[in-house]
């Protein structure tokens, strides 16, 4: 499939998917597509004239470039294509993606000079773009009058936010600090469960096997031993409130009253119950 912003709808069912919703209307850019599709397929950016934001706000982890397997796609996940860039796409699973396409002039009119502004990034990362982007797809009807001029301000408000702040990207030297930051929100909002390695991964957009290799590398532990460390954490504080073991290890997400003090132990040198009595 190709990407001039005119075929987007045609194109979709031919390749297994559908164009939600599609508008030309604006004057901040060229287009404006977002369309998902289950797996199958090649995409192809074949030097087009427009410049292309892509962000991945539903699934995506079964899009790859041909030739890198290894390196997918997810949600929040971020593409920009300058005008002229060419690169071939393969996808087997769910995906959702938000396209903005615009040109040179579209930059100019934002006050920013468009030679060399734009660099191309293969799955970047940009919090704030992602929630941008979240917002058109759920908070607003882009055909509907009422909303024509919030559409135009966001749109154009993605574009600024775009050229002010170059999004991130992925490297393999492991997570930027916002996918850190929001790693750990997900570690500390667990308690009577241990959060899943697959969850985190998805968080960040990443394989698991990805994700594992790049938070080690961003903080010298596995995610394994950063939740033994606030679960260990929240034992000592439970101790201190005066809660029995046994409800201290339901509710900090071990398996039993055993298991808790095992792993208690691995990380203090002592048991919950000599702890216990060293901190009264």
């Amino acid at each position: 499939m190709k990407t001039d912003p005119a075929e987007v709808a045609k194109t979709m069912a031919t390749h297994g998917g559908q164009a939600l919703q599609m508008t030309s209307n604006l004057k901040c850019v060229r287009g404006l597509a977002f369309w998902s599709r289950d797996g199958g397929g090649d995409i192809h950016y074949v030097k087009p004239a427009h410049h292309t934001l892509s962000i991945y706000l539903q699934g995506g982890h079964g899009v790859s470039e041909i030739g890198q397997p290894d390196v997918n796609g997810g949600p929040g996940a971020i593409c920009v294509l300058p005008a002229g860039h060419e690169s071939h796409w393969y996808n087997t699973a769910h995906v959702g993606v938000l396209h903005v396409y615009f040109d040179d002039n579209h930059l100019q009119a934002l006050g920013v000079d468009p030679v060399n502004a734009l660099r191309q990034v293969h799955f970047g990362r940009d919090p704030l773009l992602r929630t941008l982007g979240n917002g058109l797809i759920t908070d607003l009807q882009w055909s509907a009058v009422s909303d024509a001029m919030v559409l135009e301000y966001m749109v154009s408000s993605m574009l600024a936010r775009l050229m002010a702040q170059p999004v991130s990207g992925r490297s393999g030297r492991g997570l930027s600090r916002a996918q850190l930051g929001c790693i750990e929100r997900r570690l500390q909002s667990y308690t009577e469960q241990q959060c899943r390695l697959t969850d985190l991964a998805a968080e960040a957009g990443l394989s698991v096997r990805q994700f594992s290799r790049a938070y080690r590398l961003s903080t010298g532990i596995t995610p394994g031993q950063r939740m033994l460390d606030i679960q260990t954490d929240r034992v000592k504080a439970m101790i201190g409130q005066g809660v029995p073991l046994a409800e201290i290890a339901l509710a900090t997400g071990f398996s039993s009253q055993s298991h808790m003090s095992r792993r208690f132990r691995q990380q203090t040198g002592v048991t919950p119950g000599a702890w216990r009595r060293e901190n009264r």
